[in-house]
């Protein structure tokens, strides 16, 4: 309890503007940069996927993405409806209005995007629903399927089960995601028509970075992307921005390295 009252007090004392702007000046030179950077640890700034890695393992806790303890509580708080799922639904039900849909679900958990949106799209709408997961994920999303009887809902642990789909949903996973969007095209074989990203962490300009998230009984790493770097990205494969929107309930806290603080957003790629 101490602990986190002075954690609290830590990150509102580093929250005032000015102190802020300080801390952003200081970090403009490399070795201000460098000790704001080691006070932020266990999460701050990365070279590598590796170095966050051992700062993970260093950590008071720590979990690997697909540990099974962890994907009945990701289910549990992913199921029930938060505000940036509207957009997402409000999508769905505009390409459903064109032809029935075949979604490839990146790091989609036990199916919990699936369960959340069934319900709420037009009767028949979805033709088939991919989750592509690790897997120990993959064998308890089966588990759990058989029991609700969700017959339209597969899980695969292999990238290529994505080439028929044309809707990919990256659900609170891109930013698991080391590589490319590029790369990921590669893997599936090509991106669908209809890229959709929901509760990513994103600069709104700057470059990419590589960093720890963190909760209560896991520290794992992750790639915060640049909104603008991302959108480039897309349209030299083909695709425009549609639409993007805010996940008002997080964000990427950095309180030694304001510059680098993340909001969750969503956004909606056509090609």
């Amino acid at each position: 309890m101490v602990v986190f009252m002075l954690s609290h007090i830590n990150h509102r004392v580093l929250s005032i503007k000015r102190l802020r702007t300080v801390m952003t000046k200081v970090a403009e030179h490399p070795a201000g940069f460098a000790i704001l950077n080691g006070w932020s640890r266990p999460r701050g700034v990365f070279d590598t996927f590796e170095a966050a890695r051992q700062a993970c393992r260093k950590a008071r806790t720590i979990a690997q993405p697909d540990a099974a303890d962890l994907v009945e509580p990701n289910f549990e708080l992913s199921v029930r409806r938060r505000a940036s799922d509207y957009p997402v639904l409000f999508w769905l039900c505009q390409i459903a209005s064109t032809g029935s849909l075949r979604v490839l679900d990146f790091g989609g958990g036990a199916g919990q995007s699936y369960y959340q949106y069934r319900d709420l799209l037009p009767a028949g709408a979805i033709e088939r629903w991919t989750v592509l997961e690790l897997p120990t994920v993959v064998e308890q999303g089966k588990r759990k399927a058989a029991e609700r009887g969700a017959n339209n809902l597969v899980f695969t642990s292999s990238f290529r089960e994505g080439a028929a789909c044309n809707v990919l949903l990256a659900a609170g996973s891109l930013h698991y995601w080391e590589g490319s969007l590029s790369s990921f095209a590669a893997e599936v074989g090509g991106l669908p028509k209809h890229v959709i990203v929901n509760r990513s962490p994103m600069r709104a300009t700057g470059d990419a970075f590589i960093t720890v998230q963190t909760g209560a009984h896991w520290a794992v790493p992750c790639l915060v992307r640049s909104l603008d770097q991302l959108t480039q990205e897309m349209e030299a494969l083909g695709f425009d921005r549609v639409d993007d929107w805010n996940e008002p309930e997080k964000t990427l806290h950095f309180p030694w390295l304001p510059d680098h603080e993340a909001r969750y957003l969503g956004v909606y790629f056509r090609r």
